[in-house]
């Protein structure tokens, strides 16, 4: 009888311990693409990008362009998120508010135990750290933001946050992803020498997607970082073991590393400045810290995206959130007090959200389950500090128990966004398919420098989003000068099924909703007309 011994490889494993450390080596193998998949990363090979059959056209010097990248003179907006659903009425207290306290008889904060800022109201005592910018009006408080139908689900919710739609539509682009592209529309076939935007902290976010992919770099945590500080590289290719699977995995590490597009810019921002203050340990004030040396190291990203975990406080809630909020508040101050060493403090907003508040009546865990409305907070020497809003109505909830919300969280985006960054209102009205007025949040409006005769130079149909679709999806498109034009919809047999638009559009970017209620699933065209220009594009619509 003969008995089968496996092959040893070229160190002498066999068996288990060769299947053992082929599966460790694959693992780390399969880490590596996923950061590498993250943070943006050049194609080895990217094929000329077709919109329609019309190429798109270089916009590096265009004036929307070098609006977005400039950092000298130019803006820069910090987004916090709260994960988890921060409890809105534990964080600004109604301290003369009867009904808080009947409703929340374990949990309600007393004036003793919180920041007192005015008769009425108090901050959670986790947020004195900020007295200073309170006091100063360097910190703005937006009072009962929500949406319409407030969905209570942590994803939906977080999804809806960062696509910037209604809560009935489902997008697979983000506001800030549509921003961004609408700003630099070749951005797959020119990409540039530094990040538009930078997410600090967990995987690519939806905030950041565009019709042709990520228009943000994602450094995943403080290690990955301080990797790229210090070599430029991502993974290290030294002290792997001699094997075959040592020598692969070293490979593509080395492959990895050549292709991060923007690991270069990151180790020359980083080796350009260095943290001047001690910041919080832990993860809001690692994220802020990589932040505040990037912007001190002129890396020249306008967004920064930072977030922190934990707000989901169901349970014995009191000293949790408490702490939440002083790490919050302290990493804050620490960021901007960082800032300032460079002279830089007066060029940096930063937002928090929140993908809801929490519900009025407190649990029988000692802790508050998922809410609607609830308050976000602006810090920076760039806003108008104190209250915007009015204080919470206890006395008119919905029928769900939950508060009611006043502000439409895409107002607040789209102030931003317009005020703040400059970006031009036609594209703002584009990235939400309506005109939002803004708020006075922002003390000194920017005033943006871009006429209608900068408009990008090219006559664009996008892909549309959702793709597949049920029932409803957006439609964008670019026009070059103001023209006559016609969007249609055609079935596979070219029959006309819709017209979306007939007439005269100025030159600019331009969103239609499409509806498809009524037709059956299958594969439709859309077909973009303005003079002698056409464009045509498929989509699927599933029900």
């Amino acid at each position: 009888m003969c008995t089968h011994h496996p092959k040893p490889d070229d160190t002498g494993r066999t068996g288990a311990a060769l299947e053992h450390g082929e599966a460790h080596e694959r693992d780390h193998a399969r880490w590596s693409r996923r950061d590498f998949l993250s943070l943006g990363v050049k194609a080895l090979a990217v094929a000329p990008l077709l919109l329609g059959r019309t190429p798109l056209t270089a916009y590096a010097t265009h004036p929307m362009l070098r609006m977005l990248q400039g950092l000298e003179t130019d803006r820069i907006l910090v987004l916090i998120q709260l994960n988890g659903g921060n409890d809105g009425l534990n964080t600004v207290i109604p301290l003369t508010d009867d009904l808080y306290y009947q409703r929340r008889p374990t949990l309600g904060i007393r004036s003793t135990n919180a920041f007192r800022i005015d008769t009425d109201t108090a901050f959670n005592r986790g947020m004195s750290g900020l007295e200073a910018f309170w006091n100063e009006g360097r910190m703005a408080v937006l009072r009962n933001v929500g949406y319409p139908n407030q969905n209570l689900s942590h994803f939906r919710s977080t999804d809806i946050w960062k696509t910037g739609t209604d809560a009935n539509v489902v997008d697979d682009t983000g506001w800030m992803g549509r921003t961004l592209h609408g700003l630099h529309p070749d951005y797959v076939e020119n990409i540039p020498e530094k990040p538009l935007a930078v997410q600090i902290g967990g995987t690519q976010s939806l905030m950041f997607q565009g019709s042709d992919g990520a228009m943000a770099m994602t450094i995943r945590n403080t290690e990955l970082f301080e990797r790229l500080a210090q070599s430029g590289d991502a993974y290290p290719t030294d002290g792997l073991p001699d094997t075959a699977y040592g020598r692969e995995l070293a490979w593509v590490r080395r492959v990895a590393n050549q292709s991060y597009t923007f690991a270069g810019a990151v180790k020359q921002a980083a080796s350009a400045a260095a943290n001047q203050v001690a910041y919080p340990t832990g993860q809001i004030g690692e994220s802020l810290a990589i932040a505040a040396r990037l912007i001190k190291g002129r890396l020249g990203s306008r967004i920064y995206m930072v977030s922190m975990t934990g707000f989901d406080t169901h349970a014995n809630q009191l000293a949790r959130h408490e702490d939440l909020l002083r790490q919050l508040s302290d990493s804050v101050v620490a960021f901007y007090a960082d800032l300032a060493r460079a002279g830089l403090e007066k060029q940096v907003v930063a937002a928090t959200f929140s993908e809801f508040g929490r519900r009025v009546n407190e649990n029988g865990s000692a802790g508050t389950d998922h809410g609607s409305a609830a308050p976000l907070f602006l810090f920076g020497e760039g806003v108008k500090g104190g209250f915007h809003g009015a204080a919470p109505r206890l006395n008119q909830l919905d029928t769900a128990g939950n508060l009611r919300f006043d502000t439409d969280y895409r107002q607040v985006y789209a102030t931003l966004m317009r005020d703040w960054l400059g970006v031009p209102d036609p594209l703002t009205r584009s990235v939400f398919g309506r005109d939002l007025a803004s708020l006075a949040l922002i003390d000194e409006p920017a005033t943006t420098s871009i006429d209608p005769a900068d408009q990008p130079d090219g006559f664009i149909l996008a892909q549309n989003t959702p793709n597949p679709f049920n029932p409803t999806t957006v439609i964008r498109f670019t026009l070059d000068a103001g023209r006559q034009t016609r969007l249609a919809v055609y079935d596979v047999l070219g029959r006309e099924v819709a017209v979306l638009v007939d007439g005269a559009l100025p030159a600019g970017p331009h969103a239609v909703t499409f509806d498809a209620a009524r037709l059956p699933s299958g594969v439709y065209m859309y077909r973009l007309e303005g003079g002698d220009k056409v464009l045509t594009k498929q989509m699927t619509l599933v029900k």
